[in-house]
């Protein structure tokens, strides 16, 4: 697998896939433009996975958050937290934990900060997975389904307001 700027890999299920050569096949250049940053939370997207996590997922995971932020330290840029961004199943909460608490711990000191969805809410595992995150986001945002030729709304605000 390559190795380099810009080479972001996503962890899968069947298999730890190279980012940017999967958008190269496609046509496209997949870059972080260093020099337009200098301060910036940076955001670590994990591609639908089976939890709980295999130890070799997650330590890629780790790995490449660590290198994430090694990264942009050496290209000068100043991260003020990096976000993990995963969809796990409601009905396994529990099986995620395990992943944020070992990142958490992998990036200390910087601040580990988990997106979470609506449905997460009123599970009992929610507590404790968010207690092993330093912050949590709460996604309110979704594209749902429409008929063709209607408008498409990336957030309904009533809908929001009702998970808040």
């Amino acid at each position: 697998m390559p190795q380099g700027e810009g080479a972001h890999r996503v962890a899968d299920r069947d298999s730890l896939v190279d980012l940017t050569q999967a958008l190269s096949r496609a046509g496209a250049v997949w870059s972080i433009d260093w020099r337009a940053l200098s301060r910036c939370a940076l955001a670590l997207r994990v591609a639908p996975h089976a939890v709980p996590f295999e130890e070799a997922s997650a330590d890629f995971i780790l790995q490449e958050a660590q290198h994430l932020l090694a990264t942009a330290k050496e290209h000068g840029v100043v991260c003020t937290e990096l976000q993990l961004d995963f969809d796990c199943a409601e009905k396994k909460l529990a099986g995620y934990r395990p992943l944020v608490e070992r990142l958490r711990t992998a990036i200390q000191p910087m601040p580990l900060v988990i997106t979470t969805l609506p449905v997460w809410l009123d599970e009992p595992e929610f507590p404790a997975l968010i207690a092993a995150a330093d912050r949590y986001v709460l996604q309110v945002h979704s594209v749902q389904p429409v008929k063709p030729g209607a408008q498409v709304a990336i957030c309904d605000p009533e809908r929001a307001r009702r998970s808040v």
